[in-house]
């Protein structure tokens, strides 16, 4: 704990303190005042040192900790954006493929309507023509044509999104992996 760490501290100041006292008393008494003086400037420089040298080493382990979960909550915030920035493109997709998708079949639908509109104006009925129902029986299996082509893009688009966000999120993680072993 800190207390043990902080009485262990006092305990060796206390024994370096009395070590250096008997040495500068055994030099005033000896009548050399100036080897005193080292003994005391080179006792103070010693536990400044010690002192910086325990600082240096804890605020090192603050630093460490503070640096890694800093590490972790960035590798999660960039997570959870790769994750919201493919779900708004894995929507898009679906959707524009849904709006080709009707666009498509309203655009055939209303050739038919219009036909039959111009069937009413000249002989007063809906009914279309032979050659009427032909062309829109074309213009059908043309429109299913394009809509399973339109699915088809649809899911290679959405493989490779699925692929961009798995290639994303490994890189993130080997990031976050070889910053954890720093």
């Amino acid at each position: 704990t800190a207390v043990a760490w902080l009485k262990d501290r006092f305990v060796e100041l206390k024994s370096d303190a009395v070590a250096a006292f008997q040495g500068i008393s055994d030099a005033m008494a000896a009548g050399d005042t100036s080897l005193a003086a080292k003994v005391l400037w080179a006792t103070i420089q010693m536990e400044a040192t010690k002192g910086i040298a325990a600082l240096e080493s804890h605020w090192l382990d603050f630093k460490n900790w503070f640096v890694g979960i800093w590490s972790e909550v960035g590798t999660s915030i960039a997570s959870t954006l790769i994750d919201a920035f493919y779900s708004v493109q894995s929507a898009w997709v679906d959707v524009s493929a849904g709006m080709q998708t009707a666009w498509a079949e309203t655009t055939t639908g209303m050739g038919v309507m219009w036909d039959q509109f111009k069937n009413w104006l000249s002989t007063g009925s809906f009914e279309l023509t032979p050659a009427q129902q032909d062309k829109h029986m074309a213009a059908a299996g043309q429109m299913s044509k394009e809509n399973q082509k339109i699915e088809q893009d649809r899911k290679a688009a959405q493989e490779r999104l699925r692929s961009q966000r798995s290639g994303a999120q490994a890189a993130l993680q080997e990031d976050a992996d070889r910053a954890a072993q720093d």
